[in-house]
């Protein structure tokens, strides 16, 4: 008799009972709205393993950034009915409060803004101010309340960041916060017609008002057009003021007597940005008659004659095209001498200025020194 055997082999699928769930965080106080990062380790259980978080299935690790304390509960379940759970709790530091104004929003140029943080300061708070000019970071921007010179003309946003002593900072920026309007250059050139002395106005393109005192009494002020003349705030611009576009680039005074006198020409802009400089002129006594500069333009050696000269001293300045001194000397001039060769070699080319001063003279004139 044959026994035949039939061989069963029976597969089963092995639960390993209940799941146990660890969770971890990278950190468990952080500052409201920063991000945590929540692991876990899963043991028992079948995998896979469906992972629940606040209704919604999520796979690990992830992310979290609370505003407030929160705990963080994470349920995970196999196939067989095994379940498991955990929760972290995370402790949250309220961001520090932030809020500043400025004393003044818009200025010419240089201007000063003084900066109000007006929320409480509980101490351990550090300030760091971002003024929009590219303006390089002093001590002074760590106040709570502060100024800032603007030194260029534009439109600012400034940033005020807070930081508490937990490391949490908190920022307020406002865009177009400080608008800086450019200030007009003053400047004036003088010549003479006999005993007429003349002036042209030479300022920067954005004057349009000018106020001029001769320094003998008399005064002139003039704006470009009507639209200015009617929408001026500053009286002493408005009032008694010309509309001559041609009298604000050129006018002439005849001084009633002979002397030295100091000319003031004071400009604004169309915001109200003003500007003012001084020149000395010669009453009557027109320098030119008096004064002679030779050869111009010149190579090695400028010369100058004094027809009328006297028991005085003579200072001679030049200038170069950026307002630099480059020559300053004073000479004892008895009144035999009239004549005096400065040597100018070693100068570059261009153009320079030169003035010649004494207790009864006055010359300002552009020279060019030669290749």
């Amino acid at each position: 008799m044959k026994f035949s055997f039939l061989i069963l082999t029976f597969y089963s699928v092995l639960s390993y009972g209940q799941i146990v769930v660890e969770l971890y965080t990278n950190m468990d106080t952080v500052c409201a709205g920063e991000d945590v990062i929540i692991s876990m380790n899963v043991m028992g259980g079948t995998p896979p393993y469906v992972i629940e978080s606040a209704g919604n299935i999520i796979s690990t690790p992830f992310f979290v950034n609370p505003t407030t304390d929160t705990t963080i509960v994470v349920n995970v379940s196999d196939n067989f009915g095994n379940s498991g759970s955990d929760s972290v709790d995370i402790f949250v530091n309220l961001l520090p409060p932030v809020s500043f104004s400025p004393n003044i929003t818009s200025g010419c140029q240089p201007l000063t803004v003084q900066f109000i943080e007006s929320s409480p300061n509980n101490g351990g708070k550090v300030y760091n101010w971002n003024f929009g000019d590219n303006s390089p970071i002093d001590s002074i921007n760590y106040l709570k309340s502060t100024y800032h010179i603007y030194k260029g003309s534009g439109v600012f946003d400034v940033c005020l960041t807070v930081t508490d002593e937990y490391g949490c900072a908190n920022t307020q920026c406002v865009e177009n916060l400080i608008t800086v309007y450019e200030s007009p250059i003053a400047d004036f050139e003088v010549s003479y017609d006999d005993d007429v002395v003349h002036f042209e106005n030479t300022s920067s393109a954005n004057a349009v008002g000018s106020y001029w005192r001769y320094g003998d009494g008399d005064t002139l002020k003039v704006v470009l057009d009507s639209v200015l003349y009617y929408n001026w705030y500053y009286y002493y611009y408005y009032n008694n003021t010309i509309v001559d576009s041609a009298l604000f680039y050129n006018n002439s005074h005849t001084y009633p007597n002979s002397g030295l006198f100091l000319v003031e020409l004071n400009v604004m802009s169309f915001y109200g940005c003003t500007d003012t400089t001084y020149q000395l002129v010669s009453g009557n006594d027109n320098p030119n008659n008096f004064i002679h500069l030779y050869p111009n333009p010149f190579s090695e050696n400028l010369t100058f004659e004094i027809d009328k000269c006297e028991d005085e001293n003579i200072f001679v300045y030049m200038y170069n095209d950026i307002g630099q001194i480059v020559i300053e000397k004073e000479f004892e001039i008895p009144n035999y001498l009239n004549k005096i060769e400065i040597p100018l070699k070693h100068l570059a080319s261009g153009i320079y200025i030169v003035e010649i001063k004494s207790n009864s003279l006055f010359l300002k004139e552009k020279v060019i020194k030669a290749e």
